[in-house]
Formats: C-alpha cells, structure tokens, sequence
C-alpha cells in the first residue's frame, strides 16, 4: 500500500480525494491538511509518507512553498500537484520545481490512481488532458520551433512530435513503420542534440520555444 498525504484547503474535496484513495485497495491516507501550515506539521510528523497529494492554492501561500519546505525538511517524499490549472506552463513550472507529478482535479479517478502508482515507482506523471493542450498547441504555427528544426532532422522531428503527444518507443515504432531500436535510437539522438536527460525535459524545452 502506497502511504499517503493530502492537502487541499476545500473540505469537501479532501474527503472525496481521501475515501477515493483509500477505496482503491493501492493506498492507505496517513493523515490530510488544508493549509500550509497544517501541510507542513503533517509533513514533519508522517516522515514515513511517500506521497503528498497537494493542492497548489491555500489561504497562507502555494504548492509552490510546500515543494521548497519538502527539499528542506523531507526530501524523500514525492509531490504530486492536483489542481484546477489546466495550463502546460504550470506543469512544467511544477515539475521545474520539483514535483513528481502534476494532475487537474478533473482528472478520472482511474487516472489519479495510475499517475499516483507511476510517481511511487520513481517515474514523472503529467496527466493526460495537460498532454492534450500540448499536443494541440503543436498544431498551432510557433516561430520559437525553429530550435528544433535546426538541430533534428526530418525524421527525429516525427519522432519528436510522437514522443510529446505521449507515445512509448513500441508505439513511435509501430506509427513510423521502423524497429523499436530504431525508435529508440531516434529517442536518445533526440535528447542529446537537445541537451536534455529525460522527456519531461525535452516537454519543458518545447514548451520554452512555442
């Protein structure tokens, strides 16, 4: 069982959150908050807790502060930011901050669940309505993507796309006719050329050059 905190100032929605998690027979609540302060006392005595499920809005500061407190105080738990910021740069600007993952509070359960179970096993979640906005602004003509177009070739830029829209090596594969080494190889030239470690970066970079 994944041990668990909540914080989020609305009452109502905490609860819900709660009985949700504890019903989904993967996670057990130690304890919840409503505010910054209360986040903060939680975290210093349930030091066992894996993840802190957290709001970014209180009425005495932000997500933003708890993330800090939490590199300071209790650098082993993972942050996963469950909000009603629908937008790609706050995802980006939470990950970039150190959150382990980053959901909208309209998020399916099935998928909360999901992201919750990723981030316990040492992975990134961005849930996937925020992946939608990302790949619809791929759409959108952005001058700044010029970056990529001079440092990838054609087929990397195929790759790229695929990769940003959510799809794994297997899948890049099967869409672009080519073996999953193939894949895999455009994968890993894609983020050296790009200077990044991981796709969760290469997402922060492409969001920089929109």
């Amino acid at each position: 069982m994944i041990k668990i905190l909540v914080a989020d100032d609305h009452s109502l929605l905490r609860e819900g959150v709660v009985n949700m998690l504890q019903l989904s027979g993967k996670c057990t609540v130690l304890a919840e908050a409503g505010t910054v302060a209360e986040t903060k006392t939680m975290l210093d005595k349930h030091t066992d807790a894996e993840i802190l499920l957290c709001d970014i809005n209180f009425p005495d500061g932000d997500g933003f502060e708890v993330l800090e407190y939490c590199k300071t105080y209790n650098k082993s738990i993972k942050v996963v930011l469950l909000t009603m910021h629908d937008k790609s740069s706050y995802a980006t600007k939470a990950i970039d901050a150190g959150a382990k993952g980053y959901l909208t509070k309209d998020t399916p359960k099935e998928e909360l669940i999901a992201g919750i179970v990723s981030v316990s096993q040492g992975k990134k979640y961005i849930g996937q309505n925020i992946m939608s906005n990302i790949v619809e602004n791929m759409n959108k003509p952005k001058v700044g993507h010029d970056f990529f177009k001079q440092v990838l070739s054609k087929r990397e830029l195929e790759v790229l796309e695929l990769i940003v829209e959510g799809h794994d090596t297997d899948e890049i594969a099967a869409k672009l006719f080519i073996s999953e080494k193939t894949a895999a190889n455009y994968r890993v030239s894609i983020l050296q050329k790009c200077d990044v470690k991981n796709v969760v970066q290469l997402i922060k970079l492409y969001l920089q050059h929109a």
